[in-house]
């Protein structure tokens, strides 16, 4: 619904004004024209005035039957075929309010007949010009309407464009960060004389990670499958760097696989499960990714089995950052929670609306 605030209502305001004063001009024009001077010229502008100030009192409720009377919703024909009426039944309602403002004074001065009698009187073009005003008014709904969701969305692409390239940064700092990179190049240079093909199957994962990050993040979403792509080369260094304490399970729904989702999206889940779940303990870990269709939406996960949410209350920089791009994105259409596992542990999980369930 469009909300106009005061300073709205006041523009409207003034153009009505305009559009009363343009209808008065052609009145005294036509006036002059067809009886010269014989007839006072106020009443008719009067008239004309009051005609177009009624509009205030009429729009709102026919705006607020527009917005939920869309063509989308209820396809162009029977769209039509309910307008007809209800911008009639608006139009009479306009002419009655001119009415009882012109009849009232004359009926308690006892110079007027019945109001029915007085609404009759009137010439045709009247309901005509009304019923027109009520197309455009609800002309003037619709463009109003598309200017607002246009620059919303044009809003939207804008916070979303500066958050993706945080996220992006956020990821490559994640790549680059001291301790990581250590850590992987110790990993590959204990290989090196051991196992040559395997260290060199890890450096081109690792030239694989960066070079995926920097091309996704030019995507505000992508398919699910680039997702899983991106963590699972990840997940290849972290587990040539922790071994046998990480194992990994997918759980991941064919059906699902093709789905768009956020780029980045399950990345700072897995390196939050990573950092607070697994690498602290000197045990084997599990980290479990998954995704399924549930519905109306796509539910996405990351599960370990360390210590839960205790001690992990507050979010770091990466979860807030996707926190704010699901919102950008999705509204309040999506959700992201951390739970304690039913099992121990704690799991992460979003769900998201699927597109074609957004655009009905």
């Amino acid at each position: 619904m469009i909300r106009l605030g005061k300073r709205g209502w006041l523009g409207v305001f003034g153009i009505l004004l305009l559009l009363g004063a343009y209808s008065a001009a052609q009145s005294v024009v036509s006036q002059l024209v067809l009886l010269g001077r014989e007839r006072p010229y106020w009443p008719s502008i009067g008239y004309n005035f009051l005609l177009a100030t009624l509009w205030l009192v009429v729009i709102p409720p026919l705006w607020a039957i527009a917005d939920r009377v869309r063509p989308r919703r209820w396809g162009w024909l029977r769209w039509i075929a309910l307008q007809v009426p209800i911008t009639a039944g608006f139009a009479l309602l306009h002419v009655l309010l001119f009415s009882l403002f012109v009849w009232v004074p004359r009926w308690v001065l006892g110079s007027a007949g019945s109001l029915l009698a007085w609404m009759l009187h009137l010439e045709p073009t009247v309901y005509m010009s009304s019923w027109l005003n009520a197309w455009a008014a609800l002309g003037a709904f619709y463009g109003v309407d598309a200017y607002r969701r246009w620059r919303e969305e044009q809003l939207r692409a804008e916070r979303l464009s500066a958050q993706l390239q945080e996220a992006k940064l956020q990821a490559l700092k994640m790549q680059l960060h001291p301790h990581f990179l250590f850590n992987t190049l110790q990993t590959i240079s204990a290989l090196i004389p051991r196992d040559p093909q395997r260290a060199e199957a890890l450096i081109e994962k690792l030239g694989e990670l960066l070079r995926t990050a920097l091309e996704l993040g030019d995507r505000p979403l992508i398919p699910l499958d680039d997702e899983l792509a991106f963590v699972e080369r990840y997940l290849d260094l972290q587990q040539a760097r922790l071994g046998e304490r990480l194992r990994v399970r997918w759980e991941v729904e064919p059906s699902a696989r093709e789905r768009p989702v956020p780029a980045f999206v399950l990345q700072p889940l897995v390196e939050n499960a990573i950092k607070h779940g697994i690498a602290p303990r000197p045990e084997p870990g599990c980290l479990a990714v998954g995704a399924r269709l549930r519905e109306d939406q796509l539910v996405l996960w990351v599960r370990d089995d360390g210590p839960g949410l205790n001690g992990r209350l507050q979010e770091g920089h990466g979860l807030r950052n996707l926190r704010e791009r699901l919102r950008t994105l999705y509204g309040s259409e999506a959700k992201l929670e951390l739970l304690d596992g039913t099992k121990g542990g704690l799991m992460a999980r979003i769900e998201i609306p699927l597109e074609e369930q957004r655009g009905s």
